[in-house]
């Protein structure tokens, strides 16, 4: 693995984060990822959070802070322990408010993807299932219609 430079994003979130709906979070994210997430990593243009879930549970997020794609910068960043937990609660109320019940059974997955420079915050998002087709009936004793 190549050797980044590791930055930390510490802000501190509203007290009142669990009482927000999904965009005023998104905006408060936004606005942590251009103020301190710019200041520490220069040429910072989007945030991508990779989320899967399935067996009833969501399983994990994770996320990928990018810069000048000219010049193909990746940055480590490093979150305070609440900070990473809520970032992976809001990945999962994400999927949640717009694909209620997607992490039962074979689950999903999907992207959230911060925009600095449009700032726009999109998700993309996809569901595993199992499908089956059914064949027959087949006449396993091997009668022809004329023996019936």
């Amino acid at each position: 693995m190549p050797d980044y430079p590791r930055y930390s994003l510490m802000t501190p979130l509203p007290p009142n984060w669990e009482d927000m709906g999904i965009q005023e979070q998104a905006r408060v994210l936004m606005h942590i990822f251009l103020s301190e997430g710019r200041a520490k990593m220069p040429g910072l243009t989007r945030i991508v959070v990779e989320y899967t879930g399935s067996g009833d549970s969501f399983e994990n997020a994770m996320w990928y802070f990018y810069g000048d794609t000219d010049k193909g910068q990746t940055y480590l960043v490093d979150f305070s322990q609440p900070m990473h937990a809520l970032l992976d609660e809001f990945a999962n109320s994400c999927a949640n408010q717009e694909h209620p019940g997607w992490e039962n059974n074979d689950g999903g997955f999907g992207t959230i993807t911060f925009d600095l420079d449009d700032l726009t915050c999109s998700m993309i998002h996809s569901e595993r299932y199992v499908t089956s087709e059914d064949y027959g009936p087949y006449d396993m004793l091997g009668k022809t219609s004329e023996e019936e």
